[in-house]
């Protein structure tokens, strides 16, 4: 599989319109792409990616799943060819998986119900030994989206929907700690409902994704449902948030990951359709 190009890859340029997202500031992450005059580069993905769910940027490459098994691909994201993948378990663990993350030669993997999965960089076609922990927040919401936040060796989870009373009203991201291996309650970031809705036009948002952004620390989430973008800083304060522009071409943003070079990645489910994985590259 490694080295094969998909002859189904299909490269989309298109030209899109400019999103409303109100003030936002010199230091914004989102401020550095020019919506309206640069160019969405889009792929189609081949057929055993159509569930593509998170994404993440690591060690110069390219990183996705499955959504319903642990699989971990590498995507050359350039040359729009598959590169590899890695199996968890002598028999391939079946989960409902939402967000990736990687920390040196380790990888994270989280399901809905908050359950985390480790497991080394495997080589293509190679099966890897896994551990796994109980977080216990599924209990409370479901979880949809998993980063790695470097200067505070932590892994950040967000909740797309909430189960409980505590968290009505609110987006929480919790905090898992690398060194401890648990959840840091006093460490969890919330986000008003509020601040977002004054924003969209839409009364929700539901994260299916997160990014940390190394230069500036700050969280990016993507709404598959509202078809919507949100920055927020590590205090919760939102920076701006606004609907992605071409919503059909985004028919179901999954994951979101910043490359080196500053591109913005976007991966959408395939639905009954392919999956596409979007590259917005950053304008003047």
């Amino acid at each position: 599989m490694a080295g094969t190009r998909f002859a189904a890859l299909l490269l989309i340029a298109v030209l899109i319109q400019a999103p409303s997202t109100g003030a936002v500031g010199a230091d914004s992450v989102l401020a550095n792409y020019s919506f309206s005059e640069t160019t969405l580069t889009q792929w189609k993905l081949p057929s055993k990616l159509r569930e593509i769910s998170g994404l993440v940027f690591h060690d110069g490459r390219l990183f996705t799943h499955n959504d319903q098994l642990g699989i971990v691909y590498e995507i050359d994201y350039r040359e729009a060819r598959l590169v590899k993948a890695f199996a968890l378990g002598k028999k391939t663990v079946r989960a409902d998986f939402e967000g990736i993350a990687a920390v040196g030669d380790t990888f994270y993997m989280v399901t809905s119900n908050g359950r985390l999965f480790i497991a080394r960089e495997g080589g293509n076609g190679e099966r890897v030994p896994y551990k796994s922990y109980k977080t216990k927040l599924g209990r409370r919401c479901e979880i949809e989206g998993l980063a790695h936040d470097v200067p505070g060796k932590r892994l950040l989870l967000v909740c797309k929907q909430p189960r409980s009373n505590e968290l009505k009203g609110r987006i929480a991201i919790f905090v898992w700690s690398l060194e401890q291996e648990r959840i840091l309650e006093s460490e969890t970031i919330m986000v008003k409902h509020s601040a977002i809705h004054d924003l969209l036009s839409t009364k929700h948002f539901n994260p299916s994704g997160i990014e940390v952004d190394s230069h500036t620390g700050h969280l990016l989430l993507i709404a598959a449902r509202q078809h919507a973008i949100a920055e927020i800083d590590l205090n919760g304060q939102v920076i701006t948030a606004f609907q992605l522009p071409l919503a059909s071409r985004h028919r179901q943003a999954e994951g979101i990951a910043l490359t080196a070079d500053r591109d913005l990645i976007v991966a959408d489910e395939g639905g009954r359709g392919k999956a596409r994985l979007a590259i917005y590259e950053p304008g003047s």
